[in-house]
């Protein structure tokens, strides 16, 4: 149940952090949270997607 609950935490924690990248989706290179990885906001159509999350 402890593992289940932090899953839970993890991927609301997750979701919130691209809910609120998506405000600032304009092109540009984001600033991550480790040293070692690159991010970069790309906007391009991929056609038709589905989102699934947990329901709390």
């Amino acid at each position: 149940m402890a593992e289940a609950k932090l899953e839970v935490f993890t991927c609301a924690e997750h979701v919130d952090w691209h809910a609120e990248e998506c405000q600032r989706i304009y092109g540009r290179v984001i600033s991550p949270r480790n040293s070692n990885v690159c991010q970069l906001v790309l906007r391009e159509p991929v056609s038709v997607c589905a989102a699934f999350s947990p329901r709390v």
